[in-house]
């Protein structure tokens, strides 16, 4: 079996060192690059060159009410605002091949809304990726009904920058790919992380693991050598498993479940963080791609 991992480093874009060093890491990574940042044009184009995929990172409001910046989506905008926004996002970053939500634990459960998304997506031929920050998600199952490729995030590799959980993390991320077949993780800029992946990254192909970008999965093998997705839509993954259901906090996501322990996970925004309130459990099915329309 083709044992995939599909590991996404988000909240790229405001630190032009950090952003750099992710860049410069081994292997077939892809990047979620927040809109209208100082350096998120800059290191698009490098990580394109470097054979990384490049993502927008949308922000999209949230249940704790924090500030999106430019370029936020939320329920409160008429149609023709909210596609203008996303737009307007989209076609600020070179190389786009697709979106993930950066927050969204309120827009994320709106059907409305995330048509919206939808239909935007599939004008562009664009996939997204649902970072999953609330366990009532409607993002991938809405992406599905509107034949947009969609895979939905496993596990936020760093929900401590302690080594040693990080390296937690990701042994759970990497448990679940030789299980199922295909895993998604997602990551953040900080040091700690990246000193942990150079010396990680390079080893996996020992556990007969390859790193896989998004569009390999969803395109059933096409590379970066084009940016639109086949009208024909996604390969199927190997397997599905059950997934954890995770929460955004004011400054980012936090997370509940993983058997029975607790494993908050709050994402990096900016060198500052916080925590939110849990919702209740949920289960869904890992990764969810389209049907052949």
């Amino acid at each position: 079996m083709d044992r995939k991992l599909v590991l996404i480093i988000d909240d790229m874009g405001n630190r032009l060192r950090d952003g750099q060093a992710v860049v410069a890491l081994p292997g077939s990574l892809t990047i979620a690059v927040l809109p209208h940042t100082p350096y998120g044009p800059r290191l698009a184009r490098a990580a394109h060159k470097a054979g990384k995929e490049v993502m927008l990172h949308a922000p999209m409001s949230n249940l704790a009410g924090t500030d999106l910046g430019q370029g936020g989506l939320t329920a409160e905008q008429s149609e023709a605002e909210f596609r203008a926004t996303l737009a307007e996002a989209i076609d600020t970053l070179p190389h786009v091949r697709g979106i993930n939500n950066h927050m969204g634990s309120a827009l994320t459960q709106q059907r409305l809304q995330m048509a919206w998304v939808m239909d935007l997506l599939r004008e562009k031929e664009l996939y997204f990726i649902d970072s999953r920050t609330s366990a009532r998600t409607v993002a991938a199952q809405t992406a599905a009904a509107h034949g947009v490729p969609h895979l939905s995030r496993k596990v936020f590799i760093d929900n401590s920058r302690e080594p040693a959980a990080i390296d937690g993390s990701f042994r759970r991320l990497l448990e679940e790919v030789e299980t199922t077949g295909l895993a998604v993780g997602i990551g953040h800029p900080y040091p700690e992380t990246v000193a942990y992946l150079q010396g990680v990254l390079p080893r996996l192909r020992c556990r007969g693991i390859r790193l896989a970008l998004v569009s390999e999965v969803v395109n059933g093998g096409e590379n970066q050598s084009g940016r639109g997705l086949p009208p024909e839509g996604p390969a199927r993954p190997a397997a599905s498993a059950r997934s954890e259901p995770y929460f955004d906090a004011p400054l980012g996501h936090i997370g509940l479940g993983f058997g029975y322990r607790v494993f908050p996970e709050v994402e990096y925004a900016g060198g500052e963080h916080g925590i939110g309130t849990a919702d209740e459990n949920a289960l869904h099915q890992v990764f969810q791609v389209t049907d052949t329309p």
